[in-house]
């Protein structure tokens, strides 16, 4: 297993076995400008039994099991604060288990329109419970 080598630039997550490799990308811009809007995985070969899971301080705010879906940046809906959110990582490239721990940071822009797609793979919330999307 590589971290943060074979050419990735500074903060990448690279996880890799043989020619096949799953690389994160540690900053997104979900701005709904058609650019850099999902944390999503650049995936070489062969990967299978994938799983997502983003948090922030304190509980899951999603999950996900199809890599090239990714996460927009919403939480029961709304979209997330500029900041830094933790995920876990499992995956199996060529049939070798990683499990992996890092971060990424979410940017937007003041401009943002509050209108993205509701996200579909987001741990349902309570009312009372809606303040863990913050």
């Amino acid at each position: 297993m590589n971290l943060n080598g074979s050419g990735c630039s500074s903060g990448q997550v690279y996880l890799s076995h043989d020619t096949s490799y799953v690389r994160f990308p540690n900053v997104f811009t979900p701005n709904g400008d058609g650019v850099n809007d999902l944390f999503v995985p650049e995936i070489h070969g062969t990967v299978s039994d994938f799983e997502l899971v983003i948090m922030n301080n304190y509980r899951k705010i999603y999950t996900g099991t199809t890599p090239v879906f990714g996460w927009d940046g919403t939480c029961n809906g709304k979209l997330l604060k500029d900041g830094v959110y933790k995920y876990t990582v499992n995956v199996k490239i060529q049939g070798t288990a990683f499990s992996h721990s890092s971060d990424v940071t979410l940017i937007s822009y003041p401009e943002r329109e509050q209108k993205m797609d509701h996200c579909t793979n987001c741990i349902p919330l309570t009312p009372e419970s809606e303040s863990f999307c913050e």
